[in-house]
């Protein structure tokens, strides 16, 4: 039994569906019509309120409205810009900061405007480590001072030291060390000389050179904390291979290369949080050799072998949550970072507590 639709029917769904094309055909008259000033508005408020509240996908649909009206508009790539980098997406930000600065910007950007696309310009830069790039936007933005320096320029005073002393780093580096080498040949010289004279060793040539002077002082003072702490933290980067098919391999190798330098700090138990992290380490690759015999430890196996084997699990969740606690507290330093950056007005002091927050999370070593 089949049924067929009457003419009636037939011309309805014809006017439907012609409809239907209709509203999804493109319609460049309209889309070419600029947008009323109320729309672009409302995009703001809501970019910035987005962002307030670190609602970045909220922020990004937002900004595309705007950005769809008015491509370049300073102010809208000033937020985008922003946005790119909240999102870890340096290169964007470059790319829309390169846009607000152009000539073909509208409307043009004002001077205060410039002054904030060039500092995000020079953010992102250093994000990329171009720090040569970074100097020179840093430099553009402070050819033309305000009469009273803004915020944004003593920002980018600082900021452009920084950027030299990376251009600069390995010069830098020699004469700093060559600094603490003098004064660690002195006379009578502290551990604390000794220590900064390793440090510098270690960001300016190898970390197996810093620990073979690390050892030489360890041998005269074998019961210094200092040096306990310096050398478990110089062993610590090396006791974290990345995870991969030869992970297991990488940390035994680690352990055997370095068997002399865990003992020490075994012994000694003055090497801190780091030091605890090693011999968690030290206990994850005895667990792996025992499997490796017959899955179970020997008889005549020593009996801090049998401790760390015991311990291991209790030792690995310690450190897992110091490491949260520290990764939790970065993210919160990074998050204020963001928002100073984005305060215009925000002071030195605001900067200097930063700083002083930030420090005790920073660990040349």
């Amino acid at each position: 039994m089949s049924f067929r639709f009457s003419p009636g029917v037939r011309f309805g769904r014809q006017i439907i569906f012609c409809s239907a094309v209709l509203l999804a055909a493109p319609q460049p008259r309209l889309i070419a019509q600029p947008a009323p000033a109320a729309n672009i508005a409302e995009s703001r408020s809501r970019v910035e309120a987005a962002l307030a509240k670190n609602d970045l996908p909220a922020a990004w649909i937002a900004l595309r409205e705007w950005t769809t009206q008015r491509p370049d508009d300073p102010a809208a790539l000033i937020l985008q810009s922003k946005l790119y980098l909240r999102l870890d997406a340096p290169a964007a930000a470059i790319a829309s900061t390169r846009r607000g600065l152009a000539p073909t910007a509208s409307p043009a950007a004002t001077p205060e405007q410039r002054q904030t696309l060039l500092a995000l310009k020079a953010q992102a830069h250093t994000a990329v480590e171009e720090p040569a790039a970074a100097w020179n936007a840093y430099s553009e933005l402070l050819e033309t001072p305000s009469a009273q320096p803004t915020a944004i320029e003593k920002i980018a005073r600082r900021a452009r030291w920084d950027a030299f002393i990376q251009i600069n780093r390995p010069a830098i580096y020699e004469r700093l060390r060559a600094r603490a080498t003098a004064d660690a040949s002195a006379p009578g010289a502290p551990v604390s000389a000794q220590l900064t004279l390793i440090r510098w060793v270690a960001a300016s040539e190898s970390t197996a050179r810093a620990l073979s002077l690390l050892r030489q002082e360890i041998a005269k003072n074998p019961d210094s904390p200092e040096l306990q702490v310096a050398l478990a933290e110089l062993l610590l980067p090396d006791a974290c291979p990345p995870f991969g098919t030869h992970y297991r391999k990488n940390l035994i190798a680690f352990a055997d290369t370095h068997r002399a330098d865990l003992d020490l700090l075994r012994a000694g138990g003055k090497a801190g949080f780091a030091g605890e992290a090693l011999a968690g380490v030290e206990a994850q690759v005895l667990e792996y050799k025992a499997e490796d015999t017959k899955r179970t430890a020997p008889a005549d196996l020593p009996k801090f072998v049998k401790e760390y084997l015991r311990d291991a699990s209790t030792r690995a969740a310690a450190y897992h949550k110091k490491l949260s606690q520290h990764v939790e507290a970065l993210q919160a330093l990074s998050i204020r970072r963001f928002d100073l950056l984005d305060n215009p007005e925000a002071s030195a002091a605001d900067w200097a507590k930063w700083e002083k927050d930030a420090r005790p999370h920073y660990k040349p070593m």
